[in-house]
């Protein structure tokens, strides 16, 4: 049996709000579904053991139509109407006419209004008979949640694959300062191999006036300019200086 859940302020036994939902349902909500061959739910006629809130939650998720009574801006009614905007599902608006004004954020939805008089509410029957009909031709009613998710090229039903490719990118994304520190050091480290070896290459020839200091300064200078104007260039003279170090170190083994 196809199963119409309804969102509607309730109020308690004896109050106005109570005696509106009631007649809501008696005269404009249940003749319509009933024409289309939907079980009407409301939250207050659920006669499980189970916990009411997480019955509302899954007659709303699990409902194949939902109606939803805007009237006097209960703030059940439009966390409940959320919920359904949120996943994509089929749900009709209602409203006492000229009772209330439409919120802005769900004024845009195309919104049916009713009154209880006999023909005020059968027209409202009539009109959510053909809503039905169009919804269950294919045509879901657009929510605000849905009309941006169509422009993003969102898919609800894909959802949990981005959130997969959205974790991996913010992993490489958290580990790029790590990656960068790696880098740094290891510039750090070939820079001071470099300075190390021409300081004492330089050094240790006889007929150099210089300090080793004044050494490692203009060397640091050379190669700073160098980087700057061109890094892939200095990052070359680096290998190359470190290559030449090598060479002179076996030099001074052999000589040994």
């Amino acid at each position: 049996m196809k199963k119409c859940f309804v969102i509607s302020p309730i109020g308690a036994e004896g109050t106005v709000i109570r005696k509106n939902a009631d007649e809501t349902l008696e005269f404009v909500i249940n003749p319509a579904c009933e024409a289309k061959g939907y079980t009407v739910i409301r939250s207050d006629k659920i006669s499980d053991n189970g916990m009411i809130t997480q019955s509302i939650i899954e007659n709303l998720l699990q409902a194949d139509i939902a109606i939803a009574d805007l009237s006097n801006k209960n703030p059940n009614v439009f966390y409940e109407l959320a919920v359904r905007h949120a996943h994509g599902l089929p749900v009709i608006q209602i409203t006492r006419d000229n009772m209330d004004e439409i919120p802005f954020d769900v004024h845009n939805v195309r919104t049916i209004q009713y009154d209880l008089s006999a023909s005020g509410a059968k027209k409202a029957s009539e009109e959510i008979q053909r809503v039905i009909e169009s919804i269950e031709s294919g045509n879901k009613p657009l929510n605000p949640i849905t009309s941006v998710s169509s422009i993003l090229n969102i898919n609800p039903n894909t959802s949990s694959e981005k959130d997969d490719v959205l974790s991996e990118l913010l992993l490489r994304v958290n580990s790029i300062p790590e990656r960068l520190d790696v880098l740094e050091n290891n510039i750090g480290v070939r820079f001071s191999q470099m300075l190390t070896a021409f300081a004492d290459s330089l050094s240790s020839q006889p007929a150099q006036a210089t300090t080793e200091e004044d050494i490692k300064n203009r060397i640091l200078e050379s190669f700073m300019q160098t980087i700057i104007n061109d890094p892939q260039k200095g990052m070359t003279q680096m290998n190359n200086l470190l290559s030449v170090q090598k060479e002179i170190d076996k030099f001074n083994k052999q000589g040994k």
